[in-house]
C-alpha cells in the first residue's frame, strides 16, 4: 500500500507535467470550472454556514467558515489563494473591472472567510513576491504594489465585516490546531530521526500522516528521496523560468509546512488545469 501511495504522488506530478497535452481539449472550460468552484463556496458560506453536522461523518465541524466543496477551509483557502494569483498575474496591468478583475475579488473575498491562516499566510507570502519582484525602476512594479494593497484592504474589510460568533474556527488566536499540528510534527521529526537518509516508506509510517507535506516526505523518504521529489517539482516544464509558476510554488510550498497540502488530489488538479490554461 505504501508503494501505491508513492506511485499515485509520481502520476500526480506526471500529470501535471503532460497537462497540456492530455487535458487540451477542456482547455476553454478552465476559468468556468474556477468560477463555478468559487461560486460554489461563497454559496455554502451565504446559505449553509453553520456545517457543524458533518462531524458525525468523521469531517471536523465549521460554523460560519467557508469551507466549499472539498469541506475543509485550509485546502479551499489554499486554491482561492491560487486562482486569485492566477488572474491577478494574468490581468494586472488591466485596471478596468472585467471578468479578470471578478474572478480576483471573488477570490480574495474566498479567501477572506475560509478563515485559514495557513493559506492567509502562503496567498501573501506570494503576492508579496510577485508585487516586489520587478526589477527596481520597471514599470509595472508601483502598479503591483499597489494592487496588493488593495486586496490586502479588501481582505480585512471582509474579515471585519464576516459575522463572527463564538467558536473556535473563527478565532485568529486559536491555539487547539497549532497544539496538533506540533505533536504531529514532533512524531514525524522523530520517525525522521530513525532513518534521516531514506526514510521509513510510506507502509511504514505508523499512525495519522503528520500536518506538513516536507515532514512527511522527510519521514518516509528520508533527505535523498525528499531532494528526489524536488527535483522532479523544478523539472516540470516551464516551471522554474516563470515567475508566476514561482509564485504558485511559494504559496504552495508554504501552506504544505502546515497541511498535507502536496498530498492533496484537488490542489495538485488546479496546478494541472492552470498549465492547460497556458498561465505563464
Amino acid at each position: 500500500m505504501g508503494l501505491l501511495y508513492l506511485m499515485r504522488t509520481l502520476v500526480y506530478f506526471w500529470l501535471i507535467w503532460r497537462a497540456k497535452e492530455i487535458f487540451m481539449g477542456v482547455r476553454r472550460w478552465v476559468p468556468a470550472a474556477m468560477a463555478a468552484f468559487l461560486i460554489l463556496g461563497l454559496g455554502q458560506y451565504v446559505f449553509l454556514p453553520d456545517m457543524r453536522f458533518l462531524l458525525r461523518y468523521g469531517w471536523d465541524e465549521h460554523y460560519w467558515r467557508l469551507i466549499g466543496t472539498v469541506l475543509d477551509p485550509n485546502y479551499m483557502g489554499v486554491m482561492a489563494g491560487m486562482i486569485g494569483f492566477y488572474f491577478l498575474d494574468k490581468n494586472y496591468k488591466n485596471y478596468k473591472f472585467n471578468k479578470e478583475m471578478a474572478m480576483i475579488l471573488m477570490a480574495a473575498a474566498t479567501l477572506a472567510l475560509t478563515w485559514s491562516r495557513a493559506s492567509w499566510l502562503a496567498f501573501g507570502a506570494a503576492a508579496g513576491w510577485w508585487a516586489v519582484s520587478g526589477r527596481p525602476g520597471r514599470p509595472g512594479r508601483l502598479g503591483r504594489l499597489g494592487i496588493f494593497g488593495v486586496l490586502a484592504v479588501l481582505g480585512v474589510g471582509v474579515w471585519w465585516a464576516a459575522p463572527k460568533p463564538g467558536g473556535e474556527g473563527v478565532n485568529l488566536l486559536r491555539t487547539s490546531s497549532i497544539q496538533q499540528r506540533l505533536l504531529s510534527w514532533n512524531q514525524a521529526i522523530g520517525v525522521w530521526k530513525q532513518h534521516p537518509w531514506l526514510g521509513v516508506g510510506f507502509n511504514n509510517y505508523g499512525g495519522r500522516a503528520p500536518s506538513s507535506s516536507w515532514l512527511l516526505l522527510l519521514a518516509t523518504l528520508g533527505v535523498l528521496g525528499s531532494l528526489g521529489i524536488l527535483g522532479e517539482i523544478r523539472e516540470i516544464g516551464g516551471i522554474r523560468n516563470s515567475k508566476f509558476w514561482l509564485g504558485i510554488i511559494i504559496m504552495v510550498s508554504v501552506h504544505a509546512i502546515f497541511n498535507n497540502t502536496l498530498f492533496y488530489p484537488p490542489v495538485l488538479g488546479l496546478v494541472a488545469m492552470m498549465r492547460v490554461r497556458g498561465a505563464r
